[in-house]
């Protein structure tokens, strides 16, 4: 009975240690000198980059981290060659078309450093900037060296990283200038907001114009001066918004995104929605919170058309 005891516990501890080997990296790491990993330095179940993709580009090479850990607390004195593949279920990216990957999907980590990058290459021409970004998702399947015990983390938040492509579109041209502004549908404001306006008979055809100046901090970030575009003047109301450099909005890819804080001064908020772009003449409707409706047609100074991702 003793020696079946003893045999009983002996098997235990061999399924026990087995089970560590197979879930616990910590245990790996002290059969094995060294492991390669993603930086998970924030142990977060999902690790992973943002990098910017411009939309314009056939190539955007993206470079991505990894690391070497020890427990000898030194580097390996001879090259490290990794390989890792695509996690097809996590994936929207699609490879060939978003996306290619580079070298067999092989990396090499050279000898004496500690850490390193790989890099996958982008497709940015293939990526449209208003739809839901992208992710590539890769993992770890080996790592090894020639003379060195290495291995590729066995962890799931430390072997594996996401990609989510960040598109940013290529600020090629200002968008400053005076340009002109034809109000197509003015409906005047009463206070009870923009559902109790009452439209103001023979106001289409009214014209006026607007000054669009460039901040020279910001590429594509433009002041559009007063909120109203020109419609307290027709109606002389002694009142510029908020005056010139205050009120802007930035080119945002295919769209231009006005600021959420304009606001006249009469504490009255605006809100923008650029309904249409065609050549050179932008369509822009907004409200404001007193209950102006109003509509109008702006043309690019000189009758030069709009950008053209800015194109309907």
């Amino acid at each position: 009975m003793k020696n079946y005891k003893i045999y009983l516990m002996m098997f235990l501890s061999a399924l026990s240690l087995t089970s560590c080997l197979v879930d616990d990296d910590e245990i790996v790491y002290n059969q094995t000198s060294y492991v390669i990993d993603f930086p998970n330095v924030t142990n977060a179940d999902k690790f992973g980059i943002t990098p910017l993709i411009d939309v314009s580009q056939d190539e955007v090479l993206i470079d991505v981290p990894f690391r070497l850990i020890s427990n000898l607390g030194t580097p390996v004195g001879e090259n490290i060659t990794g390989t890792y593949e695509v996690v097809t279920a996590e994936t929207t990216a699609v490879e060939g078309v978003n996306f290619e990957l580079l070298n067999n999907s092989t990396f090499t980590l050279p000898a004496g450093q500690p850490s390193s990058t790989f890099q996958v290459k982008a497709i940015g021409s293939s990526i449209d900037p208003d739809a839901t970004p992208l992710v590539l998702v890769l993992k770890l399947t080996s790592a090894s060296a020639s003379n060195t015990p290495v291995l590729a983390s066995g962890k799931t938040n430390s072997n594996t990283i996401y990609i989510t492509f960040s598109p940013i579109c290529p600020i090629s041209e200002s968008l400053a200038g005076s340009h002109d502004v034809i109000f197509t549908s003015i409906c005047v404001g009463n206070g009870a907001g923009p559902a109790a306006c009452d439209p103001a008979p023979g106001a289409a055809g009214l014209a006026g114009y607007t000054t669009w100046t460039e901040d020279p901090a910001n590429p594509g970030t433009i002041f559009i001066g007063e909120a109203s575009f020109g419609y307290y003047a027709l109606l002389g109301i002694p009142d510029e918004g908020q005056g010139p450099n205050v009120h802007f909005l930035t080119w945002a890819c295919r769209t231009l995104i006005f600021d959420t804080g304009i606001q006249d001064s009469y504490s009255d908020p605006f809100t923008y929605d650029i309904v249409s772009v065609v050549g050179p003449v932008m369509t822009i409707h907004y409200t404001n919170t007193w209950g102006d409706d109003i509509t109008f047609e702006l043309t690019r100074e000189g009758g030069i058309d709009w950008p053209t991702l800015l194109q309907s």
